[in-house]
């Protein structure tokens, strides 16, 4: 029988030298660690929001020597924390390495992406988002990859010293017995070796899943900034539901994957370590086992193939759930007035059944690949000492087994029966994997708004300006502080030659397709939303597009802010000075009216009350139940047409913005508010009175009021001028005055009766058709802060487990 051999002297002597090397190494690195310092860049990330403060402070982790890495040390102060008080949720982020928060992660990845996608584009390449996330790990791979070799190695270590020590106990029975000594240390190495086994086997999924959080982090920050970069035609394709699942599924199964890519090398490097130490115990026979193994290699390449495209269907199927789901959540008031709910819970049961049905696949091919490789060893165990008992063992000797070459060879298939088993999970991660990557990179290869279609210039404030932190709207002597632009304010800070506009790309876009086949670059045949457009909008000017229905007036602001495509080479679109935008329908986001308005800027009392008094809000906030602390549902789903759109208005005047482009905002309101929004905020005496406005509007009784008038018809300027001159004309857009004024004036007498009736009962600045606000009167001029909030905090449980719970578990098994 042939025994593993201990370390002769020169063995001795390297292990020796080895182990003070790696113990000087250690003592360096226990030293305290200072904090590291900011090097952070400033990213268009940063910009859009994020502060480099906070994610550039280190944390525990980060504060962290080796040994309270491999150790896990770290995590003391928050143990002690739990136990003296109840954890939050900002005590767990300061445990995490700053690497994976979400500056740092949407920098590493991006930059990658970056570098890749221009490199494919000029080799007319399809970009693989596959090899960008492999490439973003970085350095971070090599103690990923490091520890999980050093618990495989250690995995063995075990073993080899069982062998010894199996020899150790057999040698009493010889004439020279090994000193006592010897098993002594043989037994502690076991002991050190399955601390240090599990010490790796720590780290390696500690360094993966945080690299895996870093990468899905990254991936998540892309595809929500992908999202708003998205041009009309792609952002019709991808719909709000694919995008949820892009972030929350696609991008977790990639950081589930991680963890689990180091094993394609650690898995095989096991294997083959393992088939040699059998090999010095069994022989030829140690080879019937490995023979297994390569003979299923064509059934795993089957159940890939089965877990691929269930997975893919799958997928397909949760897309479609979702979106229709999000369709519902959306319309879920026409879903409840039209009694729609059994019709559409048939629809949604359809997908879910195709959904269950690739899920149940999916499970039944893990489970059945997981029995056959948890079996596995047992059956390649079973075999080799079959083949061992017939053949014999290793340099001819007999097929006699003793107990060392029973007890190891158990011992090493038993542990080859972890990496046989990891087999499984490595498929199905990598299958995870791949899917997932390719659904994200499909959309982040839609294509993006082109933003060379609008020449841009933004306007600077004057230092002084700046400083004081004060924007004021109107530029009344009473202000404290005025606004003062710098020199290079231009005259027209908005002008069109020749602009001819579509929503679809006349030409291809230059991206490789995902299937990479080259696009065409021909322009396509496409008849334009906006033909010859020439306008110049002056600085300070109130200017109004007016036309009929489907004429291209809303397609024009469209055009201005770069969401059209400009099909003209010789047209140019020049933008000078940065906008604010109010859409036709209002957008509202879900949390106080206040931090609606604000919108990320720091509260000025005195410009905020005047724009809350400008849009008409005042009144409207007292009856709210906390005032302008209450917090605005889904969609602004407590607030009425009207309500909505003032909040809107009153958000893009206090941004303070060099122009404003207004989509027709006075359509929400009646004729009492019309008037006045009118005077107080967007007409000649209004706040914006010094800004850039471009308005669209139907109305016709403040047109005498605004410096330029633009007519649409069929997305051509029919007639632009001042209102004295296109009246004297009697053209088009004289005859739009006269049929408006008809129409206008039936309104006009139906809100004053309506004006009449609300004072008949409680008086408000509602103003919507239609509309009534919703809210309580407070009561004695107060009211409990517990009132603002539609969305409640989730309670949570504080103190120990209660028995009650163990009861209930024990019941439940």
């Amino acid at each position: 029988m042939h025994n593993l051999s201990l370390m002769g002297q020169p063995q001795f002597v390297s292990f020796c030298v080895f182990f003070a090397a790696i113990s000087s190494g250690f003592v360096a690195e226990a030293w305290p660690r200072p904090s590291p310092s900011s090097n952070l860049e400033d990213t268009e990330y940063n910009t859009a929001g994020s502060h480099a403060d906070d994610s550039d402070k280190p944390t525990a982790y980060d504060r962290s020597n080796l040994f309270s890495r491999l150790w896990f040390s770290f995590l003391d102060s928050i143990i002690i924390r739990g136990y003296r008080h109840t954890l939050q949720d900002d005590d767990i982020v300061n445990m995490m390495p700053r690497k994976i928060r979400t500056a740092h992660s949407f920098q590493r990845v991006s930059r990658v992406w970056e570098r890749h996608f221009q490199k494919c584009k000029l080799s007319k390449k399809t970009p693989s988002l596959l090899w960008v996330v492999l490439k973003s790990g970085g350095w971070s791979w090599l103690p990923v990859v490091y520890f999980a070799l050093a618990e495989s190695v250690l995995e063995y270590v075990q073993p080899v010293l069982l062998d010894s020590i199996l020899g150790f106990v057999e040698s009493f029975s010889t004439d020279k017995p090994q000193p006592t000594a010897l098993g002594v240390i043989l037994a502690v190495g076991m002991f050190v070796a399955a601390i240090l086994s599990s010490m790796a086997s720590g780290q390696y999924f500690q360094t993966g899943t945080n690299l895996g959080i870093e990468i899905k982090t990254g991936l998540t920050s892309m595809i929500y900034r992908k999202s708003l970069k998205l041009s009309p035609s792609a952002r019709r394709k991808a719909t709000v539901g694919e995008i949820t699942n892009h972030m929350s599924v696609d991008a977790e199964r990639v950081s589930q994957s991680i963890p689990f890519l180091p094993l394609i090398i650690s898995a095989p490097f096991e294997i083959a370590l393992a088939t040699w130490l059998l090999y010095r115990q069994l022989g030829p026979s140690a080879f019937t086992g490995l023979g297994v193994v390569i003979l299923l290699v064509p059934f795993q390449g089957w159940i890939a193939k089965v877990l691929n495209n269930a997975k893919d269907k799958k997928l397909a199927a949760m897309d479609g759930r979702v979106r229709l789901l999000t369709d519902i959540l959306s319309g879920i008031k026409a879903v409840k007035f039209y009694t729609w709910e059994e019709s559409f819970r048939t629809k949604l049961e359809v997908y879910r059944k195709e959904e269950l049905k690739y899920l149940a696949r999916i499970g039944l091919t893990t489970a059945l690949m997981m029995i056959m490789y948890s079996s596995l060893p047992s059956l390649m165990a079973l075999l080799s000492f079959v083949v061992y008992a017939v053949a014999g063992g290793p340099n001819g000797t007999n097929g006699v087994m003793s107990a060392q070459v029973v007890f190891v060879s158990i011992t090493l298939f038993n542990r080859l029966s972890k990496p046989i088993g990891r087999a499984s999970q490595i498929i199905e991660q990598s299958i995870s994997l791949n899917v997932a990557v390719k659904r994200i990179q499909v959309f982040l290869l839609q294509e993006e708004i082109d933003e060379s279609q609008v020449q841009r210039r933004e306007l600077l404030l004057q230092p002084s300006t700046k400083e004081s932190g004060d924007t004021c709207l109107d530029h009344t002597p009473s202000d404290s502080v005025s606004l003062e632009k710098s020199n290079s304010l231009a005259d027209t800070p908005i002008e069109i030659h020749n602009g001819t506009f579509s929503w679809v790309n006349p030409y291809s876009s230059p991206l490789p397709s995902t299937d990479g086949a080259e696009k065409e670059t021909s322009p396509k045949t496409q008849t334009p939303t906006l033909s010859n457009i020439n306008l110049k909008v002056l600085q300070g000017s109130l200017t109004v597009a007016m036309g009929r229905v489907g004429q291209g007036k809303s397609s024009l602001l469209s055009a201005i802010i770069g969401e059209m495509y400009k099909q003209a080479d010789e047209g140019y679109v020049q933008v000078n000075g940065t906008i604010a935008y109010i859409a036709q329908e209002a957008w509202i986001m879900n949390c106080s009216v206040r931090d609606n308005i604000l919108f990320g800027k720091p509260l000025d009392q005195d410009r905020y009350q005047r724009i809350l008094q400008a849009c008409s809000l005042l009144q409207d906030l007292e009856i709210l139940p906390a005032g302008d602390q209450t917090e605005i549902g889904e969609r602004g789903i407590n607030l009425s047409g009207g309500q909505k759109q003032r909040v809107s208005l009153a958000r893009a005047a206090y941004q303070d913005a060099d122009i404003y482009l207004l989509d027709d905002p006075l359509s929400a309101v009646d004729a009492h508010v019309d008037h006045h929004l009118w005077s107080n905020l967007i007409g000649p005496q209004g706040l914006l009175k010094n800004k850039t406005r471009l308005l669209i509007t139907h109305g016709i009784h403040h047109l005498s009021e605004v410096d330029h008038i633009v007519v649409l018809k069929d997305g051509v300027i029919e007639e632009q001028g001042d209102y004295q001159s296109l009246i004297s004309a009697r053209g088009p857009f004289y005859q739009l005055i006269d049929e408006y004024s008809v129409i206008e004036r039936k309104q006009h007498e139906g809100s004053k009766a309506e004006i009449i009736s609300d004072e008949n009962d409680t008086t408000t600045t509602d103003g919507t058709r239609g509309g009534v606000m919703v809210g309580t009167e407070k009561q004695n001029g107060a009211e409990d802060d517990d009132n603002a909030g539609l969305i409640m905090k989730e309670e949570a449980a504080e103190g120990s487990v209660g028995w009650n719970v163990f009861k209930t578990y024990c019941e439940a098994a």
